[in-house]
């Protein structure tokens, strides 16, 4: 015959404690797997807007005309953009050349859920001279 004492107890209380321990653990394990997923995906958005942006600022003056003011659009993958031209001063040409027209350009790219994934800086030429 088996004796009861307290040591059949203290098994039901150890599993217990080892069984809140293992979940402890699993949610610690699936909190950081859901914010490197998270991390991930906020840089999947920003290559592309990057991408996007770059191939943007590319083509204006070629492609786009370029004008001072404020422009606003929407890319393919859903980022929206909002470009601001301003016009530099002329530089002064001592060759007697008409001076080609320069252009501060800066664009801003903010993702689907209104936060700001990049901003763009550049100074575009606009060579097309008028004659």
């Amino acid at each position: 015959m088996r004796e009861t004492g307290r040591q059949d107890g203290f098994v039901l209380l150890e599993a217990l404690v080892a069984f809140t321990v293992l979940v402890l653990v699993l949610v610690i394990f699936y909190d950081a797997l859901a914010g490197n997923y998270q991390t991930a995906a906020l840089v999947r958005e920003r290559d592309v807007a990057l991408a996007e942006g770059r191939s943007h600022l590319q083509g204006l003056g070629i492609a786009i005309p370029i004008r001072a003011g404020i422009d606003r659009g929407a890319y393919p993958s859903g980022a929206r953009w909002e470009m601001v031209a301003r016009a530099l001063p002329a530089p002064t040409r001592v060759d007697g050349m008409p001076a080609v027209k320069r252009y501060l350009v800066t664009l801003t790219i903010t993702g689907t859920g209104g936060r700001r994934l990049t901003r763009l800086q550049t100074i575009v030429f606009d060579e097309r001279v008028k004659k």
